[in-house]
């Protein structure tokens, strides 16, 4: 099989974005919501995904899915990794 070889480094623009992932999360973990109503987390998530130019739909009482084309694979990463529950 042939290499390919990359044009763009995505490790290098997710690390970029470290502290801005941190940030979320430990904004999350300061602010729990137990249960399946989770208001002010989906609030906080619709923005951040706003933010990064996703346009995102409410779904239920805490569901925000949302579609948008991939320009970077990292930035699509950073938006989903503020829903993971991981440290």
């Amino acid at each position: 099989m042939g290499e390919t070889k990359m044009n763009y480094n995505y490790l290098e623009e997710a690390c970029q974005l470290n502290d801005e992932l941190v940030a979320y999360r430990r904004y999350l973990h300061a602010n729990p919501e137990l249960g399946l109503s989770l208001p002010g987390t989906k609030a906080y998530v619709m923005k951040a995904l706003s933010d990064f130019g996703y346009q995102p739909l409410e779904y239920g009482e805490s569901g925000v899915p949302c579609w948008q084309e991939v320009k970077s694979r990292a930035r699509y990463f950073s938006s989903a990794r503020i829903w993971t529950p991981f440290p």
